[in-house]
C-alpha cells in the first residue's frame, strides 16, 4: 500500500510540475560592407567562439561564409539595412537605393514591415529594445511607426562602449534607468565599410591599406569579446537564452560595392544560440534571416507571417 502511495504522489509530482524555459533574449549585429574572406582571414578569436559556440556553455554556433544580400536591390547600405531590421525585400519595404531610404517612413511601409525590435515589444510591451548605430540615416528604422525603447546614435567606438553597459545594467540616460533589463539589441558597426571605401575591400592583404581591412576586423573581434563578456556576466544568464546573429550588408571590390557581382553580395551570416543546429548552415542564407530568425527565437510563428507575406527570409 505505500509503495501505491508513493508511485501516485511521484507520478502527480511529475504531472504538475512544469521547467520554465530559458528566456530568450538576442542580440543582432549588423557589419557594414563586411566581406566573408576578410574575417576568415583576420585573426578573430570571439566571432570563432560564436561560430563554434565556444563562447558560453551550452551554446552551439551555425555559419556560413557565403551567405547573400537581397537580390532586388543593390549591394549598398540601406536596402540591405532595412532588409535585416524587417526581415523583407525592397519589393515590400520600397527601399531600393540610400537616396530612397525614407520610403520606409514615407510610404509608409513601415506600418506593415515592422522592424523585429518593434514586434516583439508589440507582443510584450514588458520587453526592452534597443538599437545601436553610427550610420544617421539608419534613424528611419525606428521611427513612430516603428518605436524601440532606446536608440543610441554615436560612433563606432562610443557604442562598444555603450553596449556593454546597456547589457550589463550600467547604462543610464534620461530616457532609459539605471539596472533595465535588455531584451533585444540591433547593432551596427561601420567601420569595415569607411576602410573598405579609404584602402580597398578586396583581400587578400597585399598592400598596408587591404591589410587595414582585415585588421579592422580584428579591432571589431576585440569589441565583441567586451559584449560577450557582458553577456557571461549578467546575473541571470545561466537561464537565458541568448541568439547572436553576425551578418552584413555588402562586401566590396577595390574601394567601392554596389553592382551585382559576388564580391559584393556575398556576406557572412553568423549565428548562435543553445538551440541551433553545430555547423555549416545547408542552403543560401540571405540576410532577411537575421530578423526571422530573432522573431522565432521569441517564439513568433514565423511560418505564417511568411505565408500571410510578412516575412521573406527564413530561420
Amino acid at each position: 500500500m505505500k509503495h501505491s502511495l508513493f508511485s501516485i504522489a511521484l507520478a502527480f509530482i511529475f504531472t504538475t510540475v512544469s521547467f520554465a524555459a530559458d528566456v530568450p533574449k538576442t542580440l543582432v549585429v549588423m557589419l557594414d560592407g563586411a566581406r566573408p574572406d576578410a574575417i576568415l582571414m583576420a585573426k578573430t578569436p570571439n566571432i570563432n567562439a560564436i561560430c563554434d559556440g565556444s563562447w558560453a556553455n551550452g551554446y552551439h554556433g551555425a555559419y556560413s561564409f557565403a551567405a547573400h544580400t537581397i537580390k532586388d536591390a543593390a549591394t549598398v547600405s540601406a536596402p540591405n539595412h532595412t532588409a535585416i531590421a524587417t526581415g523583407v525585400t525592397t519589393s515590400k519595404n520600397k527601399v531600393d537605393s540610400n537616396k530612397t531610404y525614407g520610403k520606409y517612413v514615407s510610404e509608409k511601409t513601415c506600418a506593415t514591415y515592422k522592424n523585429f525590435l518593434t514586434r516583439i515589444k508589440e507582443r510584450d510591451s514588458e520587453k526592452k529594445t534597443a538599437f545601436v548605430f553610427s550610420w544617421k540615416p539608419d534613424r528611419v528604422l525606428v521611427s513612430d511607426d516603428n518605436p524601440c525603447d532606446i536608440a543610441i546614435d554615436g560612433s563606432d567606438e562610443a557604442n562598444a562602449k555603450q553596449l556593454p553597459a546597456i547589457i550589463n545594467g550600467t547604462f543610464e540616460s534620461a530616457t532609459w534607468k539605471k539596472g533595465t533589463d535588455i531584451d533585444a539589441i540591433l547593432y551596427y558597426i561601420d567601420v569595415p565599410d569607411h576602410v573598405g571605401h579609404s584602402g580597398g575591400f578586396s583581400p587578400p592583404a597585399t598592400t598596408a591599406k587591404h591589410t587595414e581591412y582585415v585588421r579592422c576586423f580584428e579591432t571589431i573581434d576585440g569589441w565583441f569579446g567586451t559584449i560577450l563578456d557582458a553577456i557571461r556576466k549578467r546575473s541571470n544568464f545561466a537561464n537565458e537564452d541568448w541568439l547572436i546573429v553576425i551578418t552584413s550588408d555588402h562586401g566590396g571590390w577595390v574601394g567601392t560595392h554596389g553592382p551585382m557581382r559576388a564580391d559584393n553580395f556575398t556576406i557572412p551570416f553568423i549565428v548562435s544560440s543553445k538551440q541551433v543546429k553545430q555547423g555549416e548552415i545547408i542552403g543560401q542564407p540571405c540576410n532577411t534571416d537575421a530578423a526571422v530568425t530573432a522573431l522565432d527565437h521569441f517564439g513568433f510563428d514565423t511560418d505564417t507571417m511568411k505565408k500571410d507575406g510578412l516575412l521573406d527570409g527564413n530561420v
